[in-house]
């Protein structure tokens, strides 16, 4: 990473809830209805549905897999994917996954070099 980037403080946030989610301490919020199939809240959504398969009987958690990814939590907290990429490269240099997920909003502030 170039030292003249300057990765948002969101972009972090973003990781830090993907590694939650990766590491199952957090769940995207969400339904099931009566066929197992799991569907997100309208926070959660931020174009989830439009992009993924429906879920089926067969496949009941295409959204909730996708809801999982870098992807999703970087639009979630309204960051490119390439700056959440950027993000979790920096944050993998001196970070394990397990600390990563542990960093409070202020440490993230403090790490990305202004407030949270």
């Amino acid at each position: 990473m170039k030292t003249s980037e300057v990765i948002p403080c969101s972009a972090f946030m973003a990781v830090v809830e993907y590694m939650k989610r990766s590491l199952t301490f957090t769940f995207p919020e969400g339904k099931r209805d009566g066929q197992g199939r799991w569907f997100p809240s309208e926070r959660e959504d931020c174009g989830l549905t439009a992009t993924i398969r429906a879920p089926s009987r067969a496949w009941p958690n295409s959204y909730w897999k996708a809801a999982h990814s870098l992807k999703h939590c970087a639009a979630l907290h309204g960051v490119t994917i390439d700056e959440a990429r950027r993000a979790l490269k920096a944050l993998r240099l001196h970070h394990s996954d397990m600390a990563i997920s542990r960093l409070t909003a202020d440490q993230i502030g403090t790490l990305a070099g202004g407030a949270a």
